[in-house]
């Protein structure tokens, strides 16, 4: 029987490559290939090794293996420092448990506009930029210093949700978030794009949430989605 290698040494080989997210949806390891642009599951037989890499816990010669396989297959690299081995539900996506009220606001004409200007921009973005350039788009407009939500957020919001009468909502949701972060943040408010998966039957999806708050969908609707990635 081969000896288990001591698991600091042999687990600290291995981090995940720089353009992979994953999460575990039912039991199965999902990644998202940021430059490949596409959602996978782990194959069965590596996900003990996976597992035990996550807990740094010991690994086999065996589970090593397996490892050194996710390499060529671009899930991780190796790496000589201490990797971060935590799931992407540490990484700021709070449960949401409430919807934005915007009942009692009226956003000004100007405000659909932009609404309706900031959609039909990610949506030529959508179809003319790769993912790992949009992604940084939003990262460079940088994080909201002003406490939220605001009467302005309230106008924002429901000037998208006019906007989604225009030109629809269906199958448009990473077009919809991406367009409301990117405003709410030139605005200097606080507002975070989260995608989300389930597995069996697979899905993903994508909202804004501002703390627990959701700002464009329901809540119960994006608790059947767990968080793979948020931008």
């Amino acid at each position: 029987m081969a000896r288990a290698p001591d698991a600091r040494s042999m687990s600290m080989a291995f981090a995940l490559h720089e353009s992979i997210r994953f999460c575990i949806s039912g039991g199965q390891v999902i990644l998202l290939d940021i430059r490949a642009e596409r959602y996978f599951a782990l194959p069965k037989s590596y996900t003990d090794a996976f597992h035990h890499w996550l807990g740094g816990e010991p690994i086999t010669e065996r589970e090593v293996n397996c490892l050194e396989r996710l390499i060529r297959r671009g899930v991780l690299c190796r790496t000589a420092d201490e990797p971060s081995r935590s799931d992407n539900r540490s990484l700021g996506a709070f449960v949401p448990t409430a919807v934005l009220n915007t009942s009692l606001v009226r956003p000004s004409l100007l405000a659909v506009v932009k609404a309706i200007g900031a959609r039909l921009l990610w949506a030529w973005r959508m179809k003319h930029w790769r993912l790992e350039r949009q992604l940084h788009h939003l990262e460079g407009l940088g994080d909201s210093r002003k406490a939220t939500p605001t009467a302005e957020m309230r106008a924002i919001v429901y000037a998208f949700e006019l906007a989604d009468r225009v030109l629809g909502s269906h199958d448009k949701c990473m077009e919809r978030s991406f367009a409301l972060v990117s405003v709410c943040r030139k605005y200097g408010l606080r507002a975070q794009a989260v995608i989300g998966v389930q597995n069996a039957p697979f899905a993903a999806h994508c909202w804004v949430q501002d703390g627990e708050i959701v700002l464009n969908e329901q809540p119960d609707r994006v608790q059947l989605f767990t968080p793979i990635m948020v931008i």
